[in-house]
C-alpha cells in the first residue's frame, strides 16, 4: 500500500537524483525561481522509486524530476515515471539528466514529460524555470469552470471535475443515458452529448456517440477499422481506450 508522507507546502517537488551534486543544484534553481513568487513549495528527496511513489500519493501539486539512471540500472528513471503515469495521472514530470540519447525511449513510453533537461544544456535554468511556470499556468486553467453537473439513474445529482473525465460516449444500452470514463472507472449518467460539447472547448466531438476531453489526448493510433483511429488518454482499463473512437468525419475537430 502506497502511503503519503508528505507534510506542508502547496506545491512538491519530488528529485529523484542519485548525485548530491545536482540534488544541490536543483535545489539552488528551485529556490531561485520561488524567491520571488508567492507560493508555498516544499523539496523532498526520494531515495528510491517506492519513496517517489509514495511522496506523489499527495492532493498537492507534485512536480516530480528524475534522472533516468539510478544505481547503475538504465532506465529506472523511466520505469519509475511510467508508474507514476500510471497511478498518478495528474502530476508532473521532468526528466533532468545526462542520456539525451534516451529522449525517443521517453517519447514511445507516452509518459508526457513536462520537459527533458539535458544536465548539460548551459539552458537547463532557463528550461526548468519554463516547466515550471507552466506547471503554475496548467493549474490556474484547471481551477475555471471545472465541475459538470450530472444525474445518475437514481436522478440524485453528481458533480465530475471536467479534469478527471477523459471521454464520454453514449450508452449502448440506455437511450439518453451516457457513459463518463475517468482514470480508473466509468460512471453511467443521464444526459445527451449535444448538451455537453457546449460546456466546455475541451470536450471535442470526435465521433457520432463520443466526446473526448482534448486535455487528455496522449496519442492516436490506428483502428482496426482503416478508417477509424483510437485516440489514447491513459485509461488505467486499456482495453477501454479502443472505445474512443475518431471517425473520419470529425477529424478537422483535432486540428
Amino acid at each position: 500500500m502506497i502511503k503519503s508522507i508528505i507534510g506542508g507546502g502547496s506545491m512538491i517537488f519530488v528529485i529523484y537524483e542519485d548525485e548530491l551534486y545536482f540534488r544541490t543544484i536543483l535545489k539552488n534553481e528551485i529556490d531561485n525561481i520561488f524567491s520571488n513568487i508567492d507560493i508555498r513549495y516544499k523539496i523532498v528527496f526520494a531515495k528510491s522509486s517506492y519513496e517517489v511513489l509514495n511522496y506523489n500519493n499527495s492532493p498537492k501539486t507534485i512536480i516530480n524530476i528524475i534522472d533516468i539512471e539510478h544505481e547503475d540500472e538504465m532506465n529506472k528513471g523511466i520505469t519509475t515515471a511510467k508508474d507514476i503515469r500510471e497511478n498518478f495521472d495528474k502530476n508532473y514530470i521532468i526528466f533532468f539528466t545526462s542520456h539525451i540519447e534516451k529522449t525517443y525511449d521517453v517519447l514511445n513510453s507516452f509518459i508526457e514529460p513536462l520537459a527533458y533537461v539535458y544536465k548539460g544544456d548551459p539552458n537547463f535554468s532557463k528550461i526548468l524555470e519554463d516547466a515550471i511556470l507552466k506547471v503554475f499556468k496548467i493549474d490556474s486553467e484547471k481551477n475555471k469552470n471545472s465541475n459538470v453537473l450530472f444525474k445518475d439513474i437514481n436522478s440524485d445529482s453528481v458533480y465530475l471535475d471536467l479534469n478527471d473525465i477523459h471521454f464520454i460516449t453514449t450508452s449502448p444500452s440506455r437511450q439518453k443515458y451516457l457513459d463518463v470514463y475517468l482514470h480508473n472507472e466509468k460512471i453511467e449518467v443521464k444526459g445527451l452529448l449535444k448538451d455537453l460539447s457546449k460546456f466546455s472547448e475541451r470536450l471535442i466531438q470526435i465521433s457520432r456517440s463520443t466526446l473526448v476531453n482534448k486535455s487528455k489526448i496522449r496519442n492516436i493510433i490506428r483502428d482496426e477499422n482503416p478508417k477509424n483511429k483510437i485516440i489514447v488518454t491513459g485509461l488505467k482499463d486499456k482495453e477501454n481506450e479502443k472505445l474512443c473512437i475518431l471517425t473520419p468525419k470529425y477529424k478537422n475537430k483535432l486540428s
